[in-house]
C-alpha cells in the first residue's frame, strides 16, 4: 500500500459492522496523516464531535475514492 494515496477528505470505510465483513461501511473522513503513522479523522463524522485516530497498519487498501480498514466498524469505533 502506498500511503501517499491517503489524502485529506478521502472517505474511510470499515469492513462491516459486528461480525460481518462487508466492505463499504463509512466510518469517517481523513483529516490528515500524522507522523506518517496515524490517520486523523475529521470531527464531522464523529458521534461525539471529536477527532479520532487509528494506525496506518489498520489500512488494508487505498484507492482514489476510499481507504479501507482491516477492522470491522464496531471494533474500529471502540479502538479509536
Amino acid at each position: 500500500m502506498d500511503i501517499s494515496q491517503i489524502k485529506e477528505h478521502l472517505m474511510v470505510h470499515a469492513k462491516g459492522s459486528g461480525s460481518t465483513n462487508n466492505a463499504g461501511v463509512h466510518i469517517g473522513t481523513v483529516d490528515r496523516l500524522e507522523d506518517g503513522q496515524y490517520i486523523k479523522l475529521t470531527k464531522d463524522d464523529s458521534p461525539d464531535d471529536r477527532h479520532r485516530w487509528f494506525p496506518i497498519d489498520w489500512v488494508e487498501s487505498v484507492d482514489d475514492k476510499a481507504c479501507i480498514s482491516t477492522r470491522p466498524k464496531l471494533r474500529l469505533e471502540q479502538e479509536c
